[in-house]
């Protein structure tokens, strides 16, 4: 796996250290490259927005809802709000 690192790596800073004078793209959109770093690109995308959803989602609950949902009679809401508090 770090070998694959290391070889995107390289490739990129290739890429990138290319003049700026070329009329061609740096990655052609016909290359696997192009398509390797669009999934990436997408899927490091998707994995911000879920944590940053979490994250809204966890500050919104207040502490008096956990308080209710540890003094609850279910034992699931119990269990799983004591942790938090």
């Amino acid at each position: 796996m770090f070998g694959l690192r290391v070889i995107l790596a390289s490739v990129l800073i290739s890429y990138t250290l290319q003049s700026a004078t070329h009329k061609e793209d740096l990655i052609p959109s016909s290359s696997p490259l192009f398509y390797l770093f669009a999934i990436i690109s997408f899927s490091l995308s998707c994995f911000a927005g879920v944590c940053s959803g979490l994250t809204v989602g966890y500050m919104a609950i207040s502490k008096t809802e956990m308080q209710l949902w540890v003094n609850s009679e279910d034992e699931y809401e119990r269990r799983v709000a004591a942790p938090i508090l």
